[in-house]
């Protein structure tokens, strides 16, 4: 929705979000994306890569861990690179104050709810 609002065309991630769930129920296009993707992902990211292997390296894990979100969701240019690196740097801090995977899930559960509910209703 940023980039949209911004002008810039959506990322691979996103046109392929969009294809995969048109025409799809809008309660499984929630709990797709708005509830189980964030837990995958987080799952991934943050424990997987800060919590286990890089956990002698905290800032190394972060870096990584931000830097792969970002590329994994497919940008299609520099700026949307960035803003997936940002939203994955906020998660990985956030797990790595707290050590507390909830915390990342539920950030970002609730920074995937709104775009969820925009592609589940078709209002974008």
């Amino acid at each position: 929705i940023l980039l949209n609002n911004q002008g810039i065309d959506s990322t691979a991630n996103d046109a392929a979000i969009n294809n995969l769930f048109t025409g799809e129920n809008p309660l499984l296009i929630i709990l797709i994306l708005g509830i189980s993707a964030p837990i995958m992902e987080e799952i991934v990211f943050r424990a997987g890569i800060i919590g286990y292997f890089l956990k002698d390296w905290p800032i190394l894990g972060i870096a990584l861990s931000s830097i792969s979100f970002g590329l994994v969701h497919g940008p299609t240019d520099i700026i949307s690179f960035f803003i997936y690196a940002l939203i994955g740097l906020v998660l990985s801090i956030a797990y790595f104050k707290t050590s507390r995977l909830e915390v990342s899930i539920l950030i970002h559960f609730f920074n995937n709810l709104i775009p969820a509910i925009v592609i589940a209703f078709g209002l974008m």
